[in-house]
């Protein structure tokens, strides 16, 4: 029990160690080539902290556990999103506009399809096409 408590307090250092370590390289990258503040908390620190979720998707669909990956990344979008409003949350109050009917039906849409492809076996054609569908959606 100690051991692990040990490799606990060693690990929670590590990874605040790396965030000030990724914020402050980050911040220095962008001054050094003028990229503004809000860029570099955008894409890098964004991308920073989603590797972990890239490596961890990556890993179970080359030990062939494509369901763990599709679970971690709806898990960590859900969870995101969340953990987003909860924050805006306590700073101020929330108001949110009407959504449009078409975003609503294809967002319903999307998740039927998803349920009838959860139990058949995702593959490259059901990859493909889930690609098509967000292009299409995004360009609408």
């Amino acid at each position: 029990m100690l051991l692990e408590s040990v490799k606990l307090i060693i690990g929670l250092f590590l990874a605040i160690k790396g965030a000030d370590v990724l914020i402050s390289s980050s911040i220095g990258l962008g001054r050094k080539f003028k990229v503004s503040d809000f860029f570099i908390g955008l894409v890098i620190v964004g991308f920073g902290t989603s590797v972990p979720e890239l490596l961890v998707s990556v890993d179970a669909v080359l030990n062939n556990s494509a369901n763990l990956s599709v679970g971690n990344i709806l898990g960590s979008n859900i969870a995101n999103v969340l953990l987003v409003f909860c924050a805006l949350g306590f700073v101020n109050n929330i108001k949110i506009k009407g959504v449009a009917p078409f975003d609503m039906l294809f967002h319903l849409s999307m998740h039927v399809i998803y349920l009838v492809f959860n139990f058949s076996t995702f593959g490259k054609k059901f990859g493909i096409l889930f690609i098509i569908l967000f292009l299409f959606y995004i360009f609408l």
